[in-house]
């Protein structure tokens, strides 16, 4: 199925994975998006993964991760050698990063719902970088 008519063809000015979406467009009613083909998120969470500039092989942590926005942009970064830790401390809100991640299809994570000090206190700095969009 074709996107095109959706999401622009050209990557915006400061991301390269980064499309616009035609207005008009209702981009979460198509069969690639429910296959993981592509994520819709807005510019500001886009606009974090990318000033966190996580690389190939690194280890990151989401430490505040759902919905999986970020996380998935993450995971697109680090490749198929890095690994990310995405933490979200509100049970309430695991179900969205879970089925998001799972959509993504990289198995290069791990789900964890500790509070920061827990997190730090149980896997101490093992982490390239740590990312916080705190709610």
């Amino acid at each position: 199925e074709s996107v095109s008519h959706i999401v622009s063809d050209e990557p915006i000015a400061w991301h390269p994975r980064g499309r616009l979406v035609a207005p008009e467009a209702r981009p979460s009613q198509t069969i690639a998006f429910a296959a993981g083909d592509y994520y819709i998120q807005d510019a500001g969470s886009l606009l974090a993964s990318r000033l966190l500039k996580a690389a190939e092989g690194e280890v990151i942590c989401d430490l505040c991760a759902s919905p999986g926005g970020k996380s998935t942009a993450i995971l697109e970064d680090i490749g198929d050698s890095g690994w990310l830790l995405a933490n979200e401390a509100i049970r309430t809100r695991l179900p969205a990063l879970e089925f998001n991640l799972a959509r993504h299809g990289s198995p290069r994570f791990a789900v964890s719902q500790l509070d920061p000090d827990s997190l730090a206190d149980r896997v101490g700095p093992i982490f390239d970088a740590v990312l916080v969009d705190a709610p």
